[in-house]
């Protein structure tokens, strides 16, 4: 059973990761995301990439779609701040991953 650790967050949501197997839950607004740990770079990739592609983020209402699960069953509706909010929370998180990453590496060699 997973044991969550926040590693990132904001007022909407945070990012942890479960210090057994490593795998990450995403909360944002009222959205829970797991992924393994191996599934992180791809995600983060994926909301970079609708980032880039909605430059228009002044509209309040919910006009981007995050198809999370590549399937039409789990989709999630952001508004442009939203969407920079998450994306703002994650970069937080995959700098800590990759700062943990680091500080073991460095422990193993010592």
């Amino acid at each position: 059973m997973c044991e969550f650790v926040k590693i990132a967050g904001n007022k909407n949501g945070y990012v942890a990761q479960c210090i057994h197997c490593d795998g990450l839950e995403i909360v944002h607004g009222n959205c829970i995301i797991q992924l393994a740990e191996l599934q992180w770079t791809s995600f983060l990739q994926y909301i970079l990439h609708v980032r880039q592609t909605h430059p228009n983020k002044s509209s309040s209402i919910k006009t981007i779609m995050l198809d999370i699960a590549a399937t039409e069953f789990f989709q999630m509706y952001l508004t442009g701040s939203e969407l920079d909010e998450l994306h703002d929370m994650l970069e937080s998180a995959d700098n800590e991953l990759k700062a943990q990453k680091l500080i073991r590496s460095f422990n193993r060699t010592c």
